[in-house]
């Protein structure tokens, strides 16, 4: 099993009902280290940017999911996205989707 950390759209039970076949289970968490970007992917859906500063936070959900989920996930976020491994608040470590270039 693997764990997601999402501040965005993959939190909404419709999303996740179309790309997973089911709603996930999550608990809410924090990611440090990131801001919200002032520039939107496609125009549209929040980014992340990494800083230095261990005081910026960012809250979200932390899902447990699959191989399969993280696949369709990758496919879901498209080329304007990476996933990275990160640390949470909770000590968890989680894939989390921040943009490649803003």
């Amino acid at each position: 099993m693997e764990y997601l950390f999402s501040y965005g759209t993959l939190q909404e039970h419709d999303v996740q009902n179309v790309l997973f076949q089911k709603t996930l289970s999550g608990c809410p968490d924090e990611v440090t280290g990131f801001v919200l970007s002032p520039n939107k992917a496609y125009g549209i859906y929040p980014a992340l940017l990494k800083t230095k500063d261990s005081s910026h936070r960012i809250s979200g959900m932390v899902y447990e999911v699959t191989e399969t989920d993280l696949a369709n996930a990758d496919d879901y976020e498209g080329d304007f996205y990476k996933r990275i491994r990160v640390g949470l608040k909770s000590g968890k470590k989680a894939w989390l989707y921040v943009a490649k270039h803003l």
